[in-house]
Parts: structure tokens; sequence; C-alpha cells
């Protein structure tokens, strides 16, 4: 049985300790930044022309905030899991509160119910991604980067082969290819990225098309 370092299982523990004892504040600032996100899209949606429009109505935008959650709390996965799910929420809560007090509306309330259920998938999928990558580097490292690579490509995807806006598609496949590059530490870590990319991409595109038969 391997023996762990004196000076690693030491440095494990404070890394342990310090997420427990700041979690309930990053759980309360993910959610705050969530309702601003949320709100943030449903203005940004108002007033952004073309393809900037897209990008502010963006799941892949939005899996930002669960993810960055995740990262903060590293060694703490049910910890991180809740703050990134509180974010999600907060961004759907904050979309569809701005809606209905500023907006004449929120719509049908099955959609924001619908959407909710999404946000509690998504929470733990991209809480859980995010910590991985931060406790990284390894195979776990690289594929937290993937999942959220490859939410940008699944989306881009979407627009070019279903919706046929070749704009909006390859401006998110060019944030695609960005997110391993940005996240990697060293070139191994950047290439091996990269080609994670290609499942990721295949599986989040054919959640995007459960979740449009699933919303119409």
């Amino acid at each position: 049985m391997p023996i762990m370092a004196p000076e690693t299982a030491t440095g494990e523990s404070s890394a342990r300790g310090a997420a427990r004892s700041r979690w309930p504040v990053i759980a309360f600032v993910s959610t705050m930044a969530g309702l601003a996100l949320g709100a943030a899209t449903n203005v940004g949606q108002g007033i952004l022309p073309g393809a900037t429009n897209q990008f502010v109505n963006s799941a892949a935008v939005w899996s930002l905030a669960p993810f960055a959650a995740g990262a903060l709390l590293p060694h703490r996965r049910r910890a991180a899991v809740a703050a990134a799910t509180a974010a999600v929420c907060g961004e759907v809560v904050g979309y569809y509160a701005y809606a209905e007090l500023a907006r004449g509306g929120m719509g049908a309330l099955h959609y924001t119910l619908l959407w909710l259920v999404v946000a509690l998938v998504a929470g733990p999928v991209f809480g859980t991604a995010g910590a991985w990558w931060r406790e990284g580097p390894g195979r776990r490292a690289t594929a937290g980067g993937a999942v959220l690579g490859g939410v940008f490509g699944g989306e881009g995807m979407h627009y070019l082969l279903v919706l046929g806006h070749a704009t909006e598609g390859v401006l998110f496949l060019v944030a695609t290819l960005l997110v391993p590059l940005l996240l990697g530490r060293d070139t191994r870590e950047r290439v091996r990225g990269l080609l994670a990319l290609l499942p990721a991409t295949a599986l989040l595109y054919a959640f995007g098309l459960a979740q449009d038969l699933v919303m119409t």
C-alpha cells in the first residue's frame, strides 16, 4: 500500500480545510452571480445585435458560472456541486424574474420549471467538471476542461447543423478550441484537451437535441 508523503498529506488537508471554511460564502456568491447573469442575459437579448445576441443567449456562457463555482471548491465535491447548482438555478430565476418584473411577463410557467430541471442536471455536471479541472493535472482535469469546451462545441454544431446560422456556429467553435488552450497547464495537457473535445462535443450536441425535443 503506497504511503503518502507527509508534505503532500498536509497540503491536501490544508486545501480541504480552506475549502470547507469558505464554501458557504462561495455558494452565496455563486447564487448572487447567477441571479445577476440571468438578469443580464435578458437585458442583453433586448439590446445586442446579431451574433453577439446569441452569445448572451447561450447555455454555454451560462455554464461558466457553475464551472467557476466548482473550480473554487476543489477537494469538496458535494460543496462544489451545491454551489454550482445554486449558480445555475440563480441564472434561471434571475432571467425569468427580470422578464416578469421588467419586460411584461415571463411567459408560461412550465418553461421556467423545465429550465430549473435542466439546472439541477447542469449544476452537478459543470460543478464537478470545474472541481476536476482545479484538482489537476491528470485525466480528470482534462475531462473537466473537455466538458466546458464541449458545451461550446455542442452549441456551435447546433447553430451550424440545426439552425443554419454559420457565423454564430463558427464563433462558438472557435470558443470551443480556446477552452483547452486557456485551461491547459502545459502543452501536453492542451493537446489532450483538444483531443477530448471531439467526444465531449458530440455528447453535448446530442444532449442539446434531446433538450430541444423536450422543450418543444
